[in-house]
């Protein structure tokens, strides 16, 4: 009886240092030095993919228009 009391309390104690783990971690996390930044990449992130596809699109499809022009 007298061990399990000691493995509950053991447990008890594991449990609420995980939880203070997870706390810090989300505080880390939601930081604005650290958030700001993230934020801004995850949103300028599709904004910059559909840059590079209308460079491609105006590069290579202007190519091939005057490819046909010339044939």
């Amino acid at each position: 009886m007298r061990s399990e009391k000691m493995h509950l309390a053991y447990r008890a104690r594991y449990n609420e240092k995980q939880l203070e783990i997870r706390l810090l971690e989300l505080g880390y996390y939601l930081h604005p030095v650290r958030l700001v930044p993230s934020l801004v990449t995850e949103w300028a992130q599709p904004m910059l993919i559909e840059l590079k596809n209308r460079i491609k699109e105006y590069f290579f499809g202007r190519n091939r228009r005057s490819r046909r022009k010339e044939a």
